[in-house]
């Protein structure tokens, strides 16, 4: 028998929800953020999506003051996406309330596990970077910095990144103009 953090970290929707079933002392939703964590992106987006629809906030924040990740920051520090299926969902994270600008001490803010990722490839983020720059309230003023490191903004730190060209030219636009409407892919 599979236990359900194991299959929700490795599994299918259909996996977890059988070992939940054989755990019914378990609050399955109690396993939203390591959903998040799914090594396949397609099991990641039907698990996330499932709680979601099941009424786990997209605002949920890991309540451990070590860590404090959002549904955001998991979805961004993963090694593989595939971002035309993972789109519609940080989409929907975004419009039901996870934090684009919260904080959590291993990683910073959201967008900084993004920046910090370099299996994302700024040329592969269009459809990402379409979503996050037509999101209001991005502050490019929070603290960047990890604990121990100089005080930085996410702005000056994005701004030394020879790797997020594109991520900075939408970054300017943005503070200039605001958010930019979503292009009708």
């Amino acid at each position: 028998m599979t236990s359900p953090y194991v299959a929700v970290r490795k599994g299918t929707l259909t996996a977890f929800l059988e070992a939940c079933a054989q755990r019914p002392d378990l609050d399955p939703f109690e396993y939203f953020l390591d959903g998040l964590t799914n090594q396949t992106p397609a099991n990641r987006v039907a698990i996330t999506t499932w709680m979601l629809d099941n009424g786990v906030p997209a605002s949920y924040v890991e309540r451990d003051p070590r860590s404090r990740y959002n549904a955001l920051h998991l979805l961004f520090v993963q090694r593989e996406h595939d971002y035309e299926l993972e789109a519609p969902l940080l989409r929907r994270l975004l419009a039901e309330g996870a934090d684009i600008n919260g904080y959590a001490p291993r990683i910073g803010t959201p967008l900084l596990g993004l920046i910090d990722n370099l299996k994302m490839r700024d040329k592969e983020l269009g459809l990402f970077y379409d979503i996050i720059f037509a999101h209001p309230g991005i502050n490019w003023d929070v603290p960047a910095n990890l604990k121990g490191a100089p005080k930085k903004t996410l702005r000056e730190t994005l701004e030394r990144r020879e790797n997020r060209p594109e991520m900075i030219r939408r970054m300017h636009h943005y503070l200039e103009h605001g958010p930019t409407p979503e292009p009708n892919h």
